[in-house]
């Protein structure tokens, strides 16, 4: 529960963050205090003078930025620009920043002013955008194309445009949004909740698992007094779900927006309610949403424990229901609208998990002829659907542990035989696999992993692309790159010929010249062959402009490479056969070295989704065309100690991170090892590696001296050996290495003690 709720909360202020990288947690912080500072200036205007109020700060941060950064002329007088941005705390010490934080710092300021006027629009048009519902409503139901005066079109039209007119009443009023609009909108909290809950639905099968349900079915108060504490028990988890997920994330966003002192406001005052007809102010919302949100909760786990509760297999069931889980979604996700299957796409079990859509979409469905609001049906259905699945998991009291056997525990046991033909023949490492995969889950986590991993940005605009940089320059750069084996002479004569007499473009031609003089002298001394080959490319995804990206990418990595091991060393602890396997030959060597190549095989899904992913996104989108230069050439790479060209210098950095990856495994391996179950190992694993890693990327640089992050990475500690020379930035590499050797030293050691 702590660890899901701390990645509810980190995944949350990852969401709000602009960029990654030090200073990114300041600038989203300060830049959510600012907006607040914007809505108190305005609040109290009118809509001319909030809109002329908006379009001068945006127009003040421009030429601010103008002045301090690009050192460009601006028609207003630079002292009082200064005077006026004095009065607002979040530009204080903007001039002391590097290029690339002052920029974001830039960004975030004007994404700020610029919600606050889409806001404001809003807030003008909004009888307007009622008035254009009627209308419409009028003009399509005079349309033959909508079918008959008695059809659902007919009376679909009728029944929004009537919905909607009784919204004419309700006050929009401008004022602090961003808060509950980035509450809203956050997703992620419905997949965590719903895994909240597969941690207590998964503890009612503990008995089954541990060949303990006979027993417990014997006794007294193994059946309705156990039932009814379950169903106690599944009601508080709902309830401390819906606090500890929703409610800390509410509480973090209207804290950081100054959010608390407009919630007495209608709910259509926020764009994202646009279209929900019912009367209610913000706060009363909130209390009603919440409670929707818990009983929903509670259904979604009864489901949940019918489901797995109806099968003896407890392996077969949780395929049941992955598999479960995965048509509902993909019926919620993909259906659509029109399609006359909507039914299933609304009364699934995503649509109770993601309750926010039954209040920011209006939809109408076709139930014999009449259109029926999805929010409504929804709603009404909840009260029903929870007595119904109470009474199936009531019902399933009387399951007999040997008897009652069902037609899907009949499939799992005729599966389970012709399986056994393959375990049977297994050795002793190929057990550790299948039970890496099968009995921990590996695969289904593998899944997960490959589709969150796809949200990762893994590149960051490189500083030297500035835009105050020539034009000219780069571009000459661009047209000559490739090898410098030719004299170039005639090309440059040409060049200058072209140019006229443009000073900017004779000057850019010099100094390509000089730069193609330079390679050649110092490729001369290095001895190798000269190239002209920009750093920009290689920069954006391996150089210091794309650091804070590095860190993101490593330390997702190391998060998802917990998910799939943690569980490898407590799994035998937790099974009670620890003892047993040390008495035998192959189960104190034997077994601690397969485990420990069997720790290869989630090291290579996780580095391959996440760092081969990034490969073939850099080549994909920069089409490099140097990868054969000779790293010389690149003039920030120039001390590099190995010759190499630039494709090994990248294969270098892969090699690196996969070897680091499969150390901090090896910790992950040892942590485990030392805890009684499965469980624990995962909060413990997460407390020690997971969370340092995240704070890191997150901007706390404290976490670095702490956390392999920097050379999990591995492309900023190689660059920057090749820009500064010498051993000193290999001493984290080194060190963290040093780290993940003792750790396999002791893995190997311990188990066999």
């Amino acid at each position: 529960m702590a660890v899901i709720t701390v990645l509810s909360v980190a995944f949350f202020f990852l969401g709000q963050m602009e960029y990654f990288g030090s200073g990114s947690l300041a600038a989203m912080t300060g830049g959510e205090g600012y907006y607040a500072w914007l809505v108190r200036k305005t609040e109290a205007m009118d809509i001319q003078e909030r809109d002329a109020f908006l379009e001068r700060e945006n127009q003040l941060i421009q030429n601010y930025q103008y002045l301090t950064r690009w050192n460009m002329a601006v028609e207003e007088d630079p002292d009082e620009i200064r005077a006026e941005i004095a009065q607002r705390p979040y530009f204080r010490g903007m001039e002391a920043l590097d290029d690339l934080q002052a920029f974001w710092r830039f960004s975030v300021a004007q994404n700020q002013v610029s919600q606050l006027q889409e806001e404001s629009t809003y807030i003008e048009g909004y009888g307007a955008y009622l008035d254009k519902v009627q209308r419409q409503a009028q003009l399509q139901s005079q349309t033959a194309l909508f079918g008959a005066e008695q059809s659902f079109s007919r009376r679909n039209l009728a029944k929004t445009a009537k919905e909607f007119d009784t919204l004419r009443d309700v006050e929009v009023t401008y004022g602090s949004n961003r808060g509950l609009t980035q509450w809203v909108n956050y997703e992620v909290a419905d997949y965590l909740y719903l895994a909240f809950l597969c941690v207590f639905v998964l503890a009612f099968l503990e008995e089954r698992r541990a060949g303990l349900w006979g027993m417990v079915r014997a006794t007294r108060g193994g059946g309705t007094r156990l039932w009814a504490w379950r169903v106690l028990i599944l009601a508080g988890a709902a309830v401390l779900g819906t606090a500890l997920i929703y409610g800390a994330n509410l509480v973090i966003s209207l804290a950081l927006t100054g959010g608390f002192e407009d919630l007495g406001r209608s709910v259509q005052s926020m764009p994202v309610f646009r279209t929900l007809t019912l009367h209610l102010t913000l706060d009363r919302w909130i209390w009603l949403y919440l409670g929707v949100k818990t009983a929903s909760g509670f259904l979604v786990g009864l489901i949940l424990w019918c489901v797995l509760g109806s099968l003896a297999n407890v392996q077969f069931s949780i395929a049941v229901l992955g598999v479960t889980l995965g048509v509902e979604y993909a019926l919620f996700a993909l259906l659509p609208v029109q399609s006359i299957l909507n039914p299933l796409k609304y009364f699934n079990l995503f649509s109770y998990i993601r309750v926010s859509k039954l209040y920011t979409d209006y939809l109408n469905i076709d139930l014999l002829g009449y259109p029926f609001g999805i929010r409504r049906l929804a709603l009404a259905a909840l009260p029903v659907l929870i007595v119904l699945f109470l009474l199936w998991s009531y019902l399933q009291r009387h399951r007999r542990p040997q008897g009652n056997r069902d037609l899907l525990g009949v499939l799992a046991g005729r599966w389970d035989r012709a399986a056994d033909a393959l375990r049977r023949h297994l050795p002793l490492g190929g057990w550790e696999v299948y039970k890496t995969l099968v009995f921990q889950r590996g695969v289904l986590i593998l899944i997960v992993i490959f589709i969150a991993s796809g949200s990762l940005s893994y590149f960051r605009a490189a500083g030297s692309a500035d835009p105050s940089q020539d034009a000219w320059y780069r571009a000459y750069l661009e047209d000559l790159t490739g090898p410098v084996s030719r004299d170039l002479t005639e090309y440059f004569a040409i060049a200058r010929e072209n140019a006229g007499g443009d000073a900017q473009r004779l000057s850019s031609i010099d100094r390509v010249e000089a730069h193609v003089e330079d390679l050649r002298q110092r490729a001369e001394e290095g001895g190798y062959e000269p190239w002209i080959a920009s750093s920009v490319v290689y920069e954006t995804a391996y150089g210091p402009a794309s650091e804070d990206a590095q860190h993101v990418s490593a330390a997702a990595a190391m998060v998802f490479l917990i998910l799939c091991t943690a569980a490898m060393g407590a799994f035998e602890r937790q099974s009670g056969v620890v003892e047993l396997l040390r008495s035998t030959k192959r189960g104190r060597t034997g077994l601690i070295a397969r485990k420990l190549l069997t720790l290869l095989i989630p090291t290579a899904f996780v580095w391959g989704f996440v760092f081969l992913r990034e490969q073939w996104q850099f080549l994909s989108y920069f089409h490099p065309s140097t990868l054969a230069a000779p790293i010389g050439n690149i003039e920030e790479l120039e001390r590099f100690p190995l010759k190499i060209t630039m494709g090994q210098f990248m294969d270098l950095i892969y090699a690196l991170r996969f070897v680091m990856l499969y150390l901090t495994a090896a910790e992950v391996l040892f942590i485990s090892q030392h805890l009684r179950s499965t469980l624990p190992a995962y909060a413990v694993t997460f407390a020690i590696l997971g969370a340092p890693a995240l704070l890191y990327a997150l901007g706390v640089e404290a976490m670095g001296y702490i956390t392999p992050v920097k050379a999990v990475s591995a492309a900023e500690i190689v660059w920057g050996l090749g820009a500064a020379g010498g051993v000193k930035p290999l001493l984290p590499l080194l060190f963290w290495a040093a780290v993940g050797v003792a750790a396999l030293i002791a893995d190997f050691r311990s188990w066999r003690s």
